[in-house]
């Protein structure tokens, strides 16, 4: 039988995760789909409490049938599942606990199965979905995925479903990000989008670290004053990776083992553009997605970017040491007290 799938991002920046699912044509899939009683939930922006969007499914039972769930994983990186009762680690324990209450909500079981991809191998699990679905015969309902290499790669093959056109679906809920729906849907309708069904979601952001101890040592105390009286510049930011950086061997080279005003990888310089108000695109008047990084205020923000990442005396860009893992690598400078400022996301910096 002829299979599609539908698709959602559940995670954010460079550590998204997509879910999709595969729905067959059965009865049971068609009340999933179903209009419900009132107007598209999609469409409307009122607000409704945890309770009253709960409510909207009691009425829904499926016998006891399996869901499966197939999840990407990334070795050494935070999971977005939790399989096992009772491990102590308090979010993932309320992971498990959530599928246990749609379990009892839906009348379901949910079963995970988990491929392993390197940043290498990305795109692995797309492909798999996608090539099970355009054969008719996807043994999943759900895939978790990141969205360069699965939304990226499933969009544009013509297996997804219009998200908002399903009645149970409400972007404008809190535990989504409207602002997917607002500026990355296509002429109304929406493929993807990102929020709190998954921990990679709070993972992902990237933030600016420092190292307290070099902020003594250097004079450094108004970091935070400045950021909350709203002072806090680009400008004064980089004085304080020129005055940081040291050749600490006096070789006129600077290596792994000096020590630099800011420790970034290879993401972070969209991160640093999106920091200082650059979008990527936006949606226009017509409802396509326009790239806008070439306005004016764009090019200087990437012009300042460079400022910030260009100068090899300064910025260690960390994807390049070898001998450490993924993480490691990419904090290990910081937490030797060799970098000042470390420009990573919260998954790393928890490590």
């Amino acid at each position: 039988m002829k299979k599609r799938i539908f698709t959602l991002i559940v995670a954010a920046l460079t550590m998204l995760s997509l879910m999709a699912a595969c729905s067959s044509e059965d009865g049971r899939t068609a009340d999933l789909t179903a209009e419900p009683s009132d107007n598209n939930p999609a469409a409307d922006a009122v607000e409704t409490t945890e309770a009253d969007y709960l409510d909207r499914f009691s009425n829904l039972d499926f016998e006891g049938e399996e869901v499966q769930v197939i999840a990407m994983t990334i070795p050494g990186a935070n999971p977005s599942i939790s399989i096992v009762d009772n491990t102590g680690e308090r979010i993932f324990d309320q992971l498990y606990q959530r599928d246990r209450d749609v379990e009892d909500l839906l009348n379901i079981t949910i079963a995970y199965s988990e491929i392993s991809e390197n940043l290498n191998d990305s795109g692995l699990l797309a492909e798999k979905m996608q090539k099970a679905v355009m054969a008719g015969d996807c043994p999943w309902h759900f895939m978790l995925n990141r969205i360069a290499y699965g939304v990226a790669t499933i969009a544009s093959s013509g297996t997804i479903i219009d998200m908002s056109a399903l009645p149970y679906f409400s972007p404008q809920e809190p535990w989504w990000n409207r602002n997917v729906y607002d500026n990355m849907s296509y002429k109304g309708k929406l493929f993807f989008d990102t929020g709190s069904i998954s921990l990679a979601y709070f993972y992902s952001p990237c933030i600016l670290a420092y190292n307290q101890n070099l902020a003594e040592s250097y004079g450094v105390s108004d970091i935070y004053d400045r950021v909350i009286g709203g002072t806090w510049t680009i400008d004064y930011f980089n004085e304080i990776i020129d005055g940081t950086a040291a050749d600490l061997d006096g070789d006129g080279a600077m290596k792994e083992t000096d020590q630099f005003g800011l420790a970034v990888d290879e993401l972070s310089s969209q991160s640093f553009y999106i920091g200082i108000g650059g979008r990527n695109d936006m949606a226009n008047e017509d409802g396509v997605p326009t790239l806008v990084v070439n306005k004016e205020e764009n090019i200087t923000r990437i012009q300042k970017t460079t400022e910030i990442l260009g100068v090899n005396e300064r910025t260690l860009y960390t994807e390049g040491l070898s001998g450490y893992s993924y993480t490691e690598k990419r904090t290990c400078t910081f937490k030797a007290e060799r970098a000042f400022f470390l420009g990573y996301n919260i998954s790393g910096l928890l490590d």
